[in-house]
């Protein structure tokens, strides 16, 4: 995929393997997408496309942020990837924060917890998207 940095293109550990699930989360260290796959981060990307998409929050970890008030990375949008990069208009948003409760939503409110398709873009107004 042409939008994937790669951590390490000469270690096999770092290979991706296209056909299972990544896990994809905001890097604020960064400013980019991060991807993991078998608990480990194996590329970076500021634009993506995933399929199958469904998200997950770690409660237990949600918690010790709203305690420390403290960022961790504890939310994940877990989807296989996809060449299909459909920017289209009509897409809903979705957004996730920590302090406004456990799942991510849309913009008003409606929890998300699966789609068939996310388009996610660093860049963008919008930062995910999906259908």
């Amino acid at each position: 995929m042409e939008n994937l940095e790669l951590k390490d293109e000469s270690n096999p550990k770092y290979a991706i393997d296209y056909s299972k699930p990544v896990k994809l989360y905001r890097n604020l260290n960064n400013g980019k997408w991060s991807l993991m796959q078998n608990g480990i981060v194996k590329a970076y990307a500021r634009k993506l496309a995933l399929k199958d998409c469904s998200f997950k929050v770690s409660e237990k970890s949600r918690q010790r942020v709203l305690k420390n008030k403290r960022k961790n990375v504890h939310a994940f949008i877990v989807g296989i990837l996809s060449n299909e990069l459909d920017e289209n208009e009509n897409l809903k948003e979705v957004t996730y924060c920590p302090y406004k409760g456990g799942e991510f939503h849309e913009t008003d409110g409606k929890p998300v917890i699966s789609a068939k398709y996310i388009f996610a873009n660093i860049d963008a107004k919008k930062h995910v998207v999906y259908k």
